[in-house]
């Protein structure tokens, strides 16, 4: 497996210790070193670069022009309060101080288009040549988080290595290059990962491929270097193996250091998602610093030992559970607390050809998840902790047959809007208009737990934590933990959607949706009873069928009589996309449409959103009902005469208005019904 990251090639820029470099960190300082009133964001152009701005350090400078495409050159705050200057057209110019050359210069950037250099060529991000100033004229986006100018006095390079003997300028694949036992002088670009005592982890970039590749020098080598410190070439050592880990025994020739790497060039590679990977196959990644994110420590005991678990893949790409025996070599202070989610940076470690985990850090790990996203993206077995404020919404107790459960506890994160942020690490966001998410927290068999719930008005964020279930139906989650109460809140009124079964307008919840319905009761000869609407001619149409298991059998509804009720839905079977593309489109809820580019696929189904019975797939469980007074209701039997229709501003039509209709259908009989309408 290659590394994830093409970063740094490093072929140049940082061989010679006598080079000079210079950190343009528009990040943090852009605003003051282009001279800015601010920053541009979403609703502001305080950024815009509209004339020529020059920024300069240590002599340096670095000139951005306007830009040539209709977008400006700007400094750019995104919506999470990062900085970057963001380059659409035009030029960058980067120039020496007088008498010198620019020999190198490192792009950081979360964006890139290369640009066309004036002279040189490039490496990755990474411009190399020699030249007084260079112009870069841009070919698409650049976002520049900051930018490394590396310089010189146009002197020659010093020659830091020997004339014989082997020489390697990078460790990829050092455990099969040369023998064991072998000595060596490294000609590349060791940076530092990480030193501790006697123990000290490199990392250098293959000219070759880019790629970050890892040793351990084991040994005394004379310095105490800081994480990024660039090891001046020429130092040597001997290529050993030690049960079953490639080393670097008797080191000579380490100088103390005088360039120093971007953070993002020595941190930790982040394989989260790959433990099992590296618990399959580790050799030839030995030594590398690296990080996983979601783990949970396990097995600690006194001696320093431990596990980390990770859920992701394997060596054969296989997902699953995987567990990595971890050792507190490092000495520092473990967390116990075995029901946390953590990250965990460190070192990767081979002992008898196995690989173990050397931490040098780890810390709680926020893996809490927006409950929409859970309902769009969350996946069946998979544990989630939900980052909303979540409101519970009373119901009796029940037995809840599609869960095989009677203790389920509704609640909602009560959003009318979201951040669509799929999108983010392009620069596009949007807020959309929202109908509150529902969902059920299984108690399983725990009564006290599930009466505990239910008596809460509001659960605090992030301490629902517990498995999906039925997401494609009636979403649940199965509880690890008990949550807590939020303390001090004002139950809010809650957004609950409202149907209404007349025709044409149709239903479109969700399982577990808890929402307001209008209908006529309706009973068949077998005793099920029925929420329906009506067509213009009186038939009547969509018949939910209703579940009384939250109200009494000696709750009387009259056939007929048209009622409001706040019910939770409940989807027998998941829905399945009409094959008509235009009729699909049709079918979906707008939440729906706004999420349906990166809208999971979902499992096949009997149940189409075109299907003419769709509402088959609902049953209505109510909780609580009102008739719907001043209304005159109508037998199925009667002929109508005439349907009227009058909107809120009171205008008169013989088809339904836009917005709320008041409907007045008079039937032969000289009767009348009243209803409302939504179009």
């Amino acid at each position: 497996m290659k590394k994830f990251y093409t970063l740094l090639a490093l072929v140049a820029i940082a061989t010679a210790s006598w080079a000079q470099s210079a950190m343009f960190d528009f990040a943090h300082n852009g605003v003051a070193l282009l001279g800015l009133a601010g920053t541009s964001s979403s609703t502001s152009t305080d950024g815009d670069i509209t004339a020529d701005k020059t920024a300069t350090v240590d002599g340096v400078t670095f000139t951005v022009s306007a830009s040539t495409t209709n977008t400006a050159n700007r400094l750019y705050s995104d919506y999470n309060g990062n900085v970057q200057l963001r380059v659409y057209g035009g030029t960058v110019t980067i120039a020496a101080p007088t008498g010198k050359s620019v020999t190198g210069v490192t792009f950081y950037n979360s964006r890139w288009s290369e640009p066309t250099p004036s002279t040189g060529s490039f490496s990755s991000n990474n411009w190399l040549g020699s030249a007084s100033s260079v112009v870069f004229t841009a070919n698409g986006q650049m976002r520049l988080d900051s930018v490394r100018v590396a310089y010189s006095d146009g002197g020659t390079t010093p020659d830091t290595t020997d004339t014989t003997g082997t020489k390697l300028n990078t460790f990829k694949m050092l455990r099969d290059t040369i023998a064991d036992g072998t000595e060596f002088t490294f000609t590349g670009n060791a940076m530092v990962c990480y030193q501790w005592g006697r123990y000290l982890y490199l990392r250098c970039y293959d000219p070759t491929d880019g790629y970050g590749y890892s040793a351990l020098v084991y040994g005394n080598v004379g310095n105490t270097y800081k994480q990024g410190d660039y090891i001046p070439a020429g130092w040597k050592g001997t290529k050993t193996m030690y049960h079953g880990m490639c080393e670097i025994t008797k080191p000579t020739g380490f100088n103390a250091s005088t360039l120093q790497a971007d953070s993002a060039d020595w941190g930790p590679m982040d394989m989260s998602g790959y433990l099992g990977f590296f618990v399959d196959a580790p050799q030839g990644y030995e030594a590398d610093y690296d990080l996983f994110q979601n783990v949970t420590l396990s097995s600690v005991d006194s001696t320093g030992n431990f596990a980390i678990t990770e859920v992701g893949l394997n060596a054969q790409q296989e997902e699953g559970t995987y567990t990595m025996p971890a050792c507190n070599r490092f000495g520092i202070d473990l967390p116990t607390d075995t029901t946390q989610h953590y990250t965990v940076e460190g070192v990767l470690n081979i002992y008898n050809n196995k690989a173990e985990f050397l931490p040098t850090k780890v810390y709680a790990y926020d893996w809490s998840t927006r409950l929409w996203k859970v309902w769009y993206q969350g996946e069946d077995s998979t544990a989630y902790q939900i980052a909303d404020t979540l409101y519970v919404i009373p119901t009796p107790a029940a037995i809840e047959p599609e869960a095989g459960s009677k203790n389920l506890v509704y609640v909602t994160d009560n959003a009318t809007s979201v951040l669509i942020d799929f999108y983010a690490d392009w620069g596009y966001t949007w807020w959309q208009d929202w109908d509150p998410d529902f969902i059920a927290i299984d108690c399983g068999d725990n009564t006290d737990l599930y009466k505990k719930l239910s008596a809460m008005k509001a659960i605090a964020p992030r301490t629902v934590e517990g498995t999906l279930y039925n997401n494609y139906t009636n979403p649940r989650l199965v509880l690890s933990k008990t949550p807590e109460a939020l303390a001090g809140v004002d139950m809010p009124e809650i957004a609950y959607s409202e149907f209404t079964l007349a025709a044409p307008d149709t239903l479109s919840a969700n399982g577990n949706q808890v929402a307001w319905v209008d209908g006529i009761y309706k009973r068949d000869s077998l005793g099920n009873e029925y929420l329906m609407g009506y067509n213009q001619d009186g038939s009547l149409f969509q018949q939910v069928k209703l579940d009384r298991r939250y109200l009494a059998m000696t709750i009387a509804f009259n056939e007929g009589d048209e009622y409001s009720m706040r019910v939770v839905f409940k989807q027998l079977e998941p829905w399945e996309d009409a094959d008509d593309d235009d009729s699909t489109e049709a079918n979906l809820t707008p939440r729906q449409r706004a999420a349906r580019p990166v809208m999971p696929a979902r499992v096949p189904s009997k149940m189409k959103t075109n299907d003419p019975h769709w509402y088959n797939n609902y049953i209505a469980c109510p909780l609580e009902f009102r008739e719907l007074t001043g209304v005159n209701t109508v037998s199925t039997a009667k002929t109508v005469k005439s349907v009227r229709y009058y909107n809120i501003a009171g205008i008169e039509s013989n088809q339904p208005l836009d917005g709320v209709n008041i409907v007045v259908t008079t039937y032969t009989d000289g009767t009348t019904a009243t209803s409302k309408l939504m179009k």
